[in-house]
């Protein structure tokens, strides 16, 4: 489900909606998350995410990625 988000002057698309699996884009093992609530502000959304463990969190869009995409290789 996509959301749009309006505040004064602006409207922008949600980057996660309510229901998408995403994935936290510093861990290094594959652990999907739900996310249940988008929380907005007059410049960010913060998405709370269930993951399996049952704790829920909070994360900007640009901590989440909707696939997991394992990290280079380090040298």
């Amino acid at each position: 489900m996509s959301i749009t988000v309006r505040t004064p002057g602006s409207k922008r698309v949600a980057a996660f909606g309510v229901g998408d699996i995403v994935y936290l884009r510093i861990d290094d093992e594959p652990t999907r998350g739900m996310v249940t609530g988008v929380s907005v502000t007059a410049t960010a959304e913060l998405y709370h995410v269930l993951w399996p463990n049952r704790s829920e969190t909070r994360h900007y869009d640009i901590e989440l990625a909707g696939e997991f995409v394992p990290e280079y290789e380090r040298a």
